[in-house]
């Protein structure tokens, strides 16, 4: 693994470091509107010269562009707007080759700062580390956080999960559930082993409902049969091991869904419920970008794709859906391009930005990596 700084390869490397600077890590928490405003002028500077107008490239860019001026601008109430798309539009209208290779330093840098923090992580459960706290990323966050060497925490948690230097292990276990699913899962490289075992440390609930998803999906149909069989030795677990807590203890379904379902409260859940019975123009165009604090909801930051409907309705859940199916067209409509399009969609249960500069990054590099995979693979067999 070679991360290059040298004066030519800055046109890959500062790209894909701007992938975690948009993953907001802690060290901008202080000066994220800083942070936004210096990645899109350094994309600007890096990219300009590259840039490919070619007719695939302009019909995603229009869709692209269509599908941000309804969600900024799109819905019955409220609207607003904000340039932090022109990142990723950037991205888009470069040549595919330049993507790749985004992407794939994105991956190397990413992997490194996992095994970091991971080392880290492993440490302070051992020894104490010195360190220092900061305040949380925005107002919805009320505790301080722990700042180690490539390693944020909480303190008094039943078992650290890993955060990396994220304010939130989901942040971590999302990201790693995305980039296990775009190839067979395996650890023959620093990179994979780096990326799986961070997404297990995260012990967060979508990367373990992925992973199991890809173990069925990259074996064989006849392993499903091992899936009762793992719930089966899990109620057998004590129910203070950490993984029952943090895991399987929330996969309980009740009547009102998962228990592990933390993505939205009491108050949201009220809301949605009337805005679905109330129906008409708001259920269809959505109420518009950021209406759930505009109608005084008292649990701010939710994130689950009914924040989305909520926001955007019906229709524009559809456009950005038609998005994100034209992409898989258009790059890798293969049955591994497909089953990475529905992880996508499966984690939009609660990451719900989806059109940031890292969710089009790794969906897009994801898509080329599996189209270079395919390719690799048929020269092997060629040969």
């Amino acid at each position: 693994m070679n991360i290059n700084f040298a004066k030519n390869k800055r046109i890959v490397f500062i790209p894909a470091l701007l992938v975690i600077v948009t993953l907001q890590p802690y060290l901008i928490w202080e000066n994220t509107q800083l942070a936004n405003y210096v990645s899109g002028i350094l994309m600007v500077i890096l990219t300009y010269r590259h840039i490919e107008i070619t007719p695939t490239n302009l019909k995603i860019s229009s869709i692209f562009i269509f599908c941000n001026l309804y969600f900024f601008l799109g819905g019955t109430t409220y609207s607003s707007f904000s340039p932090v798309f022109f990142l990723p539009l950037l991205f888009l209208i470069i040549p595919k080759s330049l993507q790749l290779e985004i992407f794939k330093k994105f991956t190397e840098i990413i992997s490194v700062v996992f095994a970091l923090g991971i080392i880290t992580y492993t440490l302070r459960l051992f020894i104490d580390l010195p360190g220092y706290e900061i305040s949380p990323l925005n107002s919805l966050k009320q505790e301080t956080y722990l700042v180690y060497l490539f390693d944020v925490t909480l303190p008094q948690t039943i078992f650290p999960k890993f955060f990396s230097i994220f304010d939130e292990n989901g942040v971590v276990g999302t990201l790693c559930a995305l980039l296990i699913s775009y190839q067979k899962i395996n650890i023959n490289s620093f990179k994979k082993g780096a990326i799986l075992l961070a997404g297990l440390l995260s012990f967060s609930l979508a990367f373990y409902i992925v992973l199991i998803i890809n173990l069925i999906y990259n074996f064989n149909r006849h392993y499903l049969i091992f899936v009762p069989i793992i719930f089966i030795i899990a109620s057998f677990i004590p129910k203070d091991n950490i993984l029952s807590v943090y895991i399987f203890d929330r996969m309980e379904v009740t009547e009102d869904g998962f228990t592990g379902n933390n993505r939205t409260g009491v108050d949201f859940e009220l809301h949605y419920d009337y805005f679905l019975k109330k129906g008409g123009s708001d259920l269809f165009y959505g109420r518009g970008i950021g209406a759930d604090k505009e109608d005084k909801i008292d649990e701010l930051g939710s994130s689950s794709y009914k924040v989305l409907v909520y926001r955007h309705g019906l229709l524009g859940c559809s456009l950005f859906l038609l998005f994100f199916i034209y992409l898989t067209i258009k790059i890798s409509s293969t049955n591994r391009g497909w089953f990475f399009f529905t992880i996508f969609i499966i984690l939009l249960f609660q990451r719900i930005n989806l059109f940031l500069y890292y969710n089009i990054v790794v969906y897009v590099g994801g898509l080329l990596m599996i189209n270079y995979n395919q390719k690799i693979l048929k020269k092997s067999n060629i040969n």
